[in-house]
């Protein structure tokens, strides 16, 4: 489990004291984080989405067409129509499904059965489903200008303003980005907020350190983990933010200019993205404290010629999915699964990327001036 206390000098009082305001345990804090073997998840270019409890992954991949598939027990299996969201509990990933009057309708595609729910009403423009929980509440946006963040649920969807829903817990509560306009200034910026399950009443995450904007990215049933920026665009930080005492603590990068959090498990363990001093590349990265940030290309078996960029998303039990590329910039989705005694390579290849949380097709509403398009992200928007 993950420890945001602080460092390993603090003593077990204070630990066991603060257990009642950030819920988490201390006999596990500042564990040596495990080493990781590595498993290509396609044999063309591939890129992940998200990863459930039962290692099923949701991902694109050439293997089915440069579509969207999962990835279940070693077996790629095609999405009609996906939308690249992550993957519930149960195996479901969002898709688009035809309304038959040039409409299309937000669904669910079971990974096992093949089985299609509808989970919101017809809209003209494709609506687009971030993430599922086992109750088939499905989140994510309308694709109007601007775009609406919505709930879906039974056939019916719940707008909760300018912007996206982008995870969902299995208590309904969800988290994601909206417009947010300062009620003294009248400036509007893009804030990760939460929200109860149901309702429109909106919890403002306010950026670290006075930046401008942030984003929520995912969550599980007790945290919301997301990247906020630094202030006026020179830089962001990672950022793991606590839905019941409502404390948000910045996470520690590689020491260059950015870091994002992209996933969380139930155990509180955090993954992502960190830009290496000088931000020569971006590296994926696990949290195993505020302060102790690991590049997991260290830690894994990942072929030789790769380097993980990103991770993405991390289960209960450990596994992490997480995006490579080679010096060409070609884009593979790999599963690391903890072992015991694995070897991780004392070096890795380094070729110069952007982390895919900067590509358009992710945020179709935002442009971050001055970005480059990575490789990885021309071949998204491509398929």
């Amino acid at each position: 489990m993950i420890d945001l206390l602080g460092p390993p000098g603090r003593g077990r009082a204070a630990c066991l004291m603060a257990l009642s305001v950030l819920a988490l345990a201390c006999a596990a804090a500042h564990a040596a984080p495990a080493r990781y073997s590595a498993t290509a998840l396609s044999s063309g270019n591939s890129m992940a989405y998200g990863l459930n409890a039962r290692g099923d992954v949701s991902l694109a991949a050439d293997d089915v067409g440069g579509g969207t598939a999962g990835w279940v027990k070693g077996v790629l299996i095609p999405v009609p129509m996906g939308s690249g969201s992550r993957v519930s509990s149960d195996g479901r990933v969002g898709v688009l499904v035809d309304n038959g009057d040039g409409r299309q309708r937000p669904g669910l595609f079971d990974l096992r059965t093949g089985d299609v729910t509808v989970v919101g009403p017809p809209h003209t423009l494709p609506p687009i489903v971030r993430d599922a929980n086992r109750q088939g509440v499905a989140v994510g946006y309308a694709s109007e200008a601007p775009p609406n963040a919505e709930v879906f649920s039974g056939g019916s969807e719940l707008e909760l303003g300018q912007g996206s829903v982008n995870a969902i817990n299995s208590q309904g509560e969800v988290a994601g980005t909206l417009w947010h306009t300062d009620p003294l200034s009248g400036d509007g910026q893009w804030w990760a907020f939460s929200a109860a399950p149901g309702s429109t009443a909106i919890q403002w995450i306010a950026p670290i350190n006075g930046g401008l904007s942030n984003e929520a990215v995912a969550m599980d049933s007790q945290r919301v983990v997301g990247v906020s920026d630094v202030n006026a665009g020179s830089g962001s930080v990672a950022f793991y933010h606590h839905l019941r005492n409502g404390l948000t603590v910045p996470l520690a990068g590689l020491g260059g200019s950015g870091a994002g959090a992209l996933g969380v498990n139930t155990h509180g363990a955090i993954v992502g993205w960190a830009a290496t001093p000088g931000d020569a590349d971006y590296r994926a990265v696990l949290w195993t404290g505020r302060n102790q940030v690991h590049d997991l290309n260290q830690l894994s078996d990942v072929p030789a010629g790769w380097l993980l960029y990103e991770a993405v998303d991390i289960n209960p039990k450990g596994q992490i999915v997480a995006n490579g590329a080679d010096a060409a910039g070609n884009p593979k989705a790999f599963l690391l699964t903890p072992v015991s005694g694995a070897q991780a390579p004392a070096t890795v290849s380094r070729p110069r990327l952007s982390p895919r949380m900067l590509c358009e097709q992710l945020r179709p509403w935002v442009r971050l001036p001055g970005t480059k398009t990575p490789a990885a992200c021309r071949w998204m928007r491509e398929r």
